[in-house]
């Protein structure tokens, strides 16, 4: 038998009983003696059905505070080597999500729970004017939700998924920052204004002039920004993928050059090549020797071939405003570092890719992430699919009278007969004038009539003449 017992006077109190197994457990209970009695009988019922195999096995784990349960999942996450940035992308999300819906225990996990929390990030404050997120960024608060809840399935910690039936929100119809691509033009002005921009800046804040040695430092990171703006559009590479990339990736041997993204660096965490246009593998020669001469000796392989600023997107950004393009547009697009990858995409759709091949130079694993996200509708490629359509008025009066199944030397044997029987149809008249030509064609003369003036007619037709 149990007992209810208390430490000291005042304080609360604790039970003490045997579990499944027959050993003491000892558990804190409440300040109610009652309240503890309770809940001393509740733990011998469930020890008592243990007992007799009728354990809950998800009881330990109903028990567990959630965070905890996060932590495991973390370290599943971890496991399965995905990106520190992902991790704790993951777990931000989960520790504010469960905070919003007051959930401390699995129990305390539903799919109402989690509907009103995404319901209210999705409004926002205005009383405090807190913006409310995109489509988009419930969506990712959800996933992290749904994952959660079946890794928790699969570890059995509990029985179904508490979100599975919360749906997904419309990112199209609710699309807050939408990227534009760049035009060529506009490539062509941000990259030459990234060699000039610091040493105009640094002249118009400083009264003193620029002396020398510094204005050869401020272009000479404007060459290197330059040359990153050009290797993002005219490969696709991401922001990461070219921080992390190195001489040894690049190989200048072959024809045309490559460019080898490497697994531990690559978003979908495998290792692409991605060919190299002439012009670019030129850029990145004349880069390389220059970088020799700074050093005074070649690059090493492991040597990273850019050294990005940390805030590369706000250069970036500056930029394009000291060119001159608009941020966002008329139509509201913005425009940011990744929209370098935009360009590099829009590039392959103006000059006619097929969305296959675009995929797979933009290393999508889905074609729907090329064609939704990223392959807008261009109007320079739309106006060169309408160049391409042959014009109707030029082709009208050659058209001919298809030939008939019977000259066409690949015609069907069923096909001839066909066509035989069509073309003895079309000939065959009525019987009587049938019986006609058969006897002008036996006497060699005309069907004339007694009189000499009218065709004979058949019996047939005489009786039909008579009246009745």
């Amino acid at each position: 038998m149990g007992s209810v017992y208390r430490r000291k006077r005042g304080g609360r109190y604790f039970i003490k009983y045997r579990n499944d197994a027959g050993k003491w457990v000892y558990e804190g209970a409440y300040v109610d003696k009652a309240a503890s009695k309770q809940l001393l009988a509740k733990r011998e019922r469930e020890a008592a059905r243990s007992e007799a195999g009728l354990r809950d096995p998800y009881r330990e784990h109903r028990r567990t505070p959630l965070a905890g349960h996060v932590e495991d999942f973390v370290d599943h996450l971890r496991a399965r080597g995905v990106t520190p940035g992902y991790v704790r992308s993951v777990r931000g999300c989960l520790n504010r999500a469960f905070a919003g819906m007051g959930a401390t225990r699995p129990d305390d996990l539903s799919a109402q729970r989690a509907e009103r929390f995404l319901l209210g990030i999705r409004e926002g404050d205005p009383a405090r004017e807190i913006k409310g997120l995109s489509a988009r960024g419930v969506n990712a608060y959800l996933e992290a939700l749904r994952e959660f809840g079946r890794w928790g399935v699969e570890r059995g910690r509990w029985v179904v998924n508490p979100f599975v039936g919360v749906r997904k929100l419309n990112v199209e119809a609710d699309r807050r920052r939408v990227r534009r691509a760049l035009t060529v033009p506009e490539l062509r002005r941000v990259i030459e204004v990234a060699r000039v921009r610091g040493i105009e800046n640094y002249r118009r804040t400083h009264a003193g002039g620029i002396t020398p040695e510094w204005a050869a430092r401020l272009e000479r990171l404007g060459i290197e920004r330059g040359i990153i703006y050009e290797a993002m559009a005219l490969t696709g590479l991401r922001v990461n993928e070219t921080r992390t990339l190195e001489w040894q990736h690049l190989n200048f041997d072959r024809a045309p050059a490559t460019l080898t993204v490497a697994a531990r660096h690559a978003k979908a965490r495998r290792a692409d090549v991605i060919l190299l246009s002439d012009d670019l593998a030129i850029r990145l020669l004349d880069w390389r020797e220059r970088r020799a001469s700074e050093l005074g000796h070649a690059p090493q392989p492991g040597e990273r071939v850019f050294c990005l600023p940390l805030h590369l997107t706000r250069h970036f950004m500056a930029d394009c405003r000291f060119a001159g393009i608009p941020n966002p547009d008329a139509a509201g697009r913005v425009v940011d570092l990744h929209a370098l990858r935009h360009t590099f995409a829009q590039l392959l759709v103006r000059e006619g890719v097929h969305p296959r091949t675009a995929q797979t130079m933009l290393r999508h694993r889905a074609i729907g992430t090329t064609m939704k996200i990223y392959v807008r509708d261009d109007p320079v490629a739309q106006e060169k699919a309408l160049a391409a359509l042959p014009s109707l008025r030029e082709v009208q009066h050659q058209v001919q009278q298809p030939a008939h199944p019977t000259a066409q030397e690949d015609a069907t044997p069923r096909e001839r007969e066909t066509a035989r029987i069509g073309d003895k149809s079309q000939t065959v008249g009525t019987l009587g004038e049938n019986m006609q030509e058969a006897a002008a064609q036996g006497n060699g003369l005309d069907m004339v009539g007694v009189t000499g003036f009218e065709p004979a007619t058949s019996a047939s037709r005489t009786l039909r003449s008579k009246p009745s």
